[in-house]
């Protein structure tokens, strides 16, 4: 069989954030369809003030990190926006069943069940993760195994600092 593609993902855990938002470049080769926020040309806002446009959104499907160099699969839908960083809001998770436990250095996403289904250490007093992003023209996550891309946890740890809460507007 033919074994999958993935790509590594930086993102953020945000408790301010109301969608999972991430940019057209963190989501390289998914289709991005209209939304309800984007046909009513809603937008988000940066800590600036500053307005950032919904573009639509796009469904990824991913491999979280759950500890010990394990990863779990998973999927989301994401608003697509120019944000500096991709971020995976909390409210959405918790809507969808779950449970966010956060502690001094990691944050836990806990299924209904309370097993651990995603791992965010604290760097920078952010709660960040790096995820393996399926590259959907190859038929996501085939021949998958549960073990971390060789090299990813050891790259360059990502500066989750200067990251910001968005909200949508409208």
């Amino acid at each position: 069989f033919e074994e999958p593609e993935y790509y590594p993902m930086n993102i953020i855990l945000d408790s301010g954030a109301s969608d999972h938002v991430a940019s057209r470049t963190d989501i390289p080769g998914h289709d991005v369809v209209p939304s309800v926020g984007s046909r009513a040309r809603r937008s988000y806002v940066d800590a600036s003030g500053n307005p950032i446009a919904n573009q639509g959104e796009s469904t990824l499907a991913m491999q979280l990190p759950i500890g010990g160099g394990r990863m779990n699969d998973g999927e989301a839908t994401f608003q697509v926006a120019d944000v500096r960083h991709p971020l995976l809001s909390v409210s959405k998770i918790c809507e969808k069943g779950n449970d966010v436990l956060c502690r001094k250095d990691a944050a836990y996403v806990l299924d209904p069940n309370g097993k651990v289904v995603a791992k965010f250490e604290k760097r920078n007093g952010l709660y960040g993760a790096t995820l393996a992003g399926g590259i959907p023209s190859i038929g996501i996550f085939k021949g998958r195994s549960n073990e971390v891309p060789s090299g990813w946890l050891q790259s360059q740890p990502t500066d989750f600092a200067g990251s910001s809460h968005r909200r949508q507007n409208g």
